[in-house]
């Protein structure tokens, strides 16, 4: 599979990178199992209320994207906060397909 960042990915791992270097690795391993397994990869769900938006956890991180044949659009990486989240991402998403 190849990935292809958006912008606000690139950003978010940069500042992951300076400030903690344990959820840097944990992100930049989730990363690269959905680059080298794609969706056999583990913890890869739907989004409910969403055919085309999929989620990877990764503890306590969550890494949304899109699948377009053999590539994954990874849109935004983020720790979870509570149940809602989702809708906020989804709607960032859905903005920028």
């Amino acid at each position: 599979m190849k990935l292809i960042l958006h912008k606000s990915v690139e950003k978010r791992l940069k500042k992951l990178q300076e400030e903690s270097s344990k959820d840097y690795l944990l992100v930049s391993n989730g990363l690269d199992d959905l680059e080298c397994s794609g969706f056999s990869s583990s913890n890869i769900k739907a989004v409910k209320n969403s055919k085309k938006v999929f989620r990877k956890r990764v503890g306590k991180w969550r890494i949304l994207f899109t699948e377009d044949g053999f590539v994954l659009r990874i849109w935004i990486v983020y720790r979870k906060k509570g149940p809602r989240d989702y809708d906020k991402w989804l709607n960032f998403i859905a903005q920028n397909i």
